[in-house]
C-alpha cells in the first residue's frame, strides 16, 4: 500500500542521491504548473481506488471524536482551556539552549493544497488515506511505520544506509541536545566545505541551512546532558534517557548536517539548482519533474519553479528501486519498536555516555551554579577593598 515522492538530487557527474522520502502528503502542484491540469494526481488517485477500492481520509479529526465520547469532561476542559493559553510547541526539552527548534516559527511562501477528493475517515470500513499518522483500526495507504519513518530525515538514514542503495544516501551526522556523533560529523567535515542543516521533522524546506565548514565546527564537541547548566532536578538528563523512557518529545530539536551536493547547471539559458520530484504509487513510477531555482534552496513552497524532465526512464527505475527497498526495511519493524530500535542502534554505534561521562557533566553543571555567586562575592571584595 503505497504513496511516495521521492526528491533526489542529481549531482554534476550523473549521479543520483537520494534528498529525501516523502509519505502520502507529496505535493503534486508542480505537476499542474507543467501541464494545466491535475492529470498526475488524478492518474494517482486512480490507480489507487483500483487497487483499494474505498478510500477515506484521516485529518486527525477521528482521533479527536474518540478522545471525546471516551473522556466528554476532559475533553471540554482542554476546549475551555485552550480558549485562554496559547500552545507553545517550545517547551520541556525543546526549551533547551541545545535544540533547534528556529525552523517551527518559520513561514514556507505557500502551502501545499491536496484536493483530495475522498470522504472524512469516521471509522467506516475503508482504506485510509492517512494526512496526520495516527494508528486506525482500518488498512492504511502507507502503513504507519513506513509514513513515521517517511516524515523523519534522521530515521530515514538510519533505514537506507547500510543497504545496497549507500552510494546515493549522503553522509549524516546528528545534531542537537547533546546527541551529536563526533567521529561522523568529523567525517563529513573532512570531506567538504559547505554543507546543509536540515531539521530532522522539517518540511517544505523549512529550517535548511547551507553552511561553509568554520561554522559547522562550532557543533563538535556538543556531545552531552539536554541542558549545560543546573537545571536537572536530579542528575543530567540524555536523549538516550528519553529514548529508554520510549519519549520522543526531542525529535523536533534535532537536526542532520549534510554535505551540500550542487546541482548547478545550465536550465532554460539560466544556471540554476534543481532537484527531482518523483511520484511512485503501488510501487510503479508514475511521473516526475524538475523543481529549479536560482538558490540552493530548492522547494516550491520558497519560491523555485517547476520545470519539465526529459529523460524520466532512469529516475523511475531509480525511484522505484529505492521504495521496493525502504518498504523492505520498513518491514522489519512494528509500530511500538521502530523508533527505540533505530535510536538504540545509533546510540550503541556512537557510543552510549557512560557513568563516569554523567559524573563529569554534572560536576560541570555544579560549577555553573557556582561561578556565579563566586563572581558576585569576587566584586564585593573589590568594592571593600579586601
Amino acid at each position: 500500500m503505497t504513496l511516495y515522492g521521492l526528491d533526489v538530487i542529481i549531482a554534476k557527474n550523473g549521479h543520483f542521491y537520494l534528498n529525501e522520502i516523502n509519505g502520502v502528503s507529496s505535493g503534486m502542484k508542480g505537476f499542474r504548473e507543467i501541464y494545466g491540469d491535475n492529470q498526475v494526481q488524478e492518474e494517482v488517485f486512480r490507480r489507487l481506488e483500483e487497487r483499494y477500492g474505498f478510500i477515506t481520509v484521516n485529518d486527525g479529526s477521528y482521533a479527536l471524536d474518540q478522545y471525546r465520547s471516551a473522556h466528554p469532561l476532559r475533553f471540554k476542559i482542554a476546549v475551555f482551556k485552550s480558549r485562554f493559553k496559547k500552545y507553545n510547541p517550545i517547551r520541556g526539552v525543546l526549551a533547551s539552549p541545545k535544540a533547534f527548534v528556529d525552523w517551527m516559527s518559520e513561514d514556507a511562501l505557500c502551502s501545499l493544497d491536496f484536493g483530495l477528493p475522498f470522504p472524512s475517515y469516521d471509522g467506516q470500513k475503508s482504506t485510509v488515506f492517512n494526512l496526520v499518522n495516527e494508528v486506525v483500526p482500518h488498512p492504511l495507504i502507507n502503513p504507519y511505520v513506513n509514513e513515521a519513518i517517511a516524515e523523519n530525515k534522521f530515521l530515514q538514514y538510519r533505514l537506507l544506509k547500510d543497504t545496497s542503495l549507500s552510494a546515493h544516501i549522503p553522509k549524516t551526522a546528528l545534531i542537537g541536545l547533546g546527541s551529536t556523533d563526533e567521529v561522523a560529523l568529523t567525517d563529513i567535515l573532512d570531506s567538504t566545505e559547505l554543507l546543509v542543516r536540515k531539521p530532522v521533522l522539517g518540511l517544505q524546506g523549512k529550517g535548511v541551512k547551507f553552511m561553509e565548514r568554520r561554522r559547522v565546527l562550532g557543533y563538535s564537541k556538543t556531545r552531552g546532558p539536554i541542558f549545560p547548566g543546573p537545571f536537572f532536578k536530579d542528575e543530567p538528563l540524555y536523549v538516550e534517557d528519553l529514548v529508554a523512557g520510549d519519549n520522543y518529545s526531542f525529535e523536533p530539536g534535532l537536526a542532520i548536517i549534510q554535505p551540500f551536493i550542487s546541482s548547478k547547471r545550465m536550465i532554460d539559458a539560466k544556471k540554476a539548482y534543481s532537484v527531482v520530484r518523483a511520484i511512485v504509487c503501488n510501487g510503479h513510477f508514475v511521473d516526475a519533474y524538475l523543481r529549479v531555482s536560482p538558490h540552493k534552496r530548492v522547494n516550491l513552497s520558497q519560491g523555485a519553479l517547476a520545470h519539465p524532465l526529459s529523460d524520466k526512464d532512469r529516475i523511475g527505475e531509480f525511484s522505484e528501486r529505492v521504495i521496493a527497498i525502504f518498504e523492505r526495511e520498513c518491514r522489519r519493524y512494528t509500530e511500538n519498536n521502530f523508533k527505540s530500535t533505530l535510536y538504540n542502534a545509533y546510540f550503541e554505534e556512537r557510543g552510549r555516555t557512560t557513568k563516569a561521562m554523567r559524573d563529569v557533566d554534572a560536576g560541570f553543571a555544579a560549577l555553573r551554579l557556582i561561578y556565579p555567586i563566586l563572581d558576585k562575592f569576587d566584586g564585593l571584595l573589590k568594592k571593600i577593598k579586601i
